[in-house]
């Protein structure tokens, strides 16, 4: 189980610094490692070993070379090292970058935080457009009731978020008449992530960026990584 050295929510995190990158699918896709070390013998010129990582019941796509021969001539330590970056490639997804103050710091690199967050999910095919009857045109059918919205209005300068109350198929607030606009829920979040770095800015802000740290409930325990679960079994 992995324990956060510091949590980190909207409370602490500069508004409007928080980014998340999704790393590439060609990155992630469905490969095996073909891992090489060094065996060595006294008194003999070392052997080159060689072994294929894969998950099981996979049928990789590719076979990558993952050569450890430079500095590696352990058995074991060889083999953990092959599995380990194949969970992590499987895994790991996204990586994610945000400011803070230097009071709300209080970690370092290497070191495990916990994020809480809001996931915006816009629903597929709850899009419309709001008449000048304040009817609704919409690809695919709206119940009445209260909606979060994401709307344009004419001659507005970019996107708001609003609530919507819709009754009898009309839009209540008239504030809203020619809007094109989008149904989303937010959905809270908490998640683990490892940190990869620090730096300080110009104005006196730290920058922390941080790998995503997949955890689950094996054996019992929860918040434990997933990478170091498939790692080990």
């Amino acid at each position: 189980p992995i324990e956060p050295d510091g949590i980190f929510s909207t409370g602490n995190i500069i508004d409007d610094s928080f980014k998340i990158s999704f790393v590439a699918a060609e990155d992630r896709r469905n490969t095996a490692l073909s891992v090489r070390w060094r065996s060595t013998i006294p008194y003999e010129l070392p052997n080159e070993k060689t072994a294929l990582i894969k998950f099981k019941g996979s049928n990789p796509e590719t076979i990558e070379d993952y050569d450890l021969t430079q500095f590696c001539d352990n058995d074991y330590q060889a083999l953990m090292t092959a599995r380990y970056a194949l969970a992590g490639r499987k895994f790991t997804d996204h990586t994610i970058e945000f400011k803070t103050t230097p009071e709300a710091a209080g970690v370092e690199p290497g070191g495990y935080i916990k994020v809480y967050t809001e996931e915006t999910e816009f629903q597929a095919g709850l899009a419309l457009k709001v008449n000048n009857d304040m009817s609704i045109t919409s690809p695919a059918p709206i119940e009445d009731g209260t909606y979060k919205v994401s709307a344009y209005l004419p001659g507005a300068d970019g996107v708001i978020e609003t609530v919507m109350v819709l009754k009898d198929q009309h839009v209540l607030s008239t504030e809203l008449r020619g809007a094109i606009a989008s149904v989303f829920t937010t959905n809270p979040s908490q998640r683990m992530y490892q940190i990869s770095e620090l730096t300080l800015d110009d104005d006196g802000l730290v920058n922390i960026a941080a790998s995503f740290v997949p955890t689950g409930s094996y054996g019992g325990q929860s918040d434990v990584s997933t990478i170091a679960y498939y790692t080990r079994t």
